[in-house]
């Protein structure tokens, strides 16, 4: 991937992300922290939700990796 490719990711996984952070009133960080330790969404509803933001947040984390190994 390209650095132009991967800030655009980066910037589009954002959006998505505070859509969650916003819907639930929780930061991406404090979620993924829950979520990694295990912890269960609070309600079934949420599940597809709980799953599909923490692999947006996964590839968020990997996407900033990249972008910092390009430009470092």
């Amino acid at each position: 991937m390209t650095l132009d490719e991967i800030l655009r990711d980066i910037h589009a996984l954002e959006e998505d992300l505070h859509t969650f952070e916003r819907k639930y009133s929780v930061l991406s960080e404090i979620f993924y922290e829950a979520y990694s330790r295990g912890d269960e969404a609070p309600d079934d509803a949420w599940m597809l939700d709980w799953n599909l933001w923490a692999g947006m947040y996964e590839v968020w984390l990997r996407r900033r990796q990249q972008f910092r190994d390009l430009i470092l």
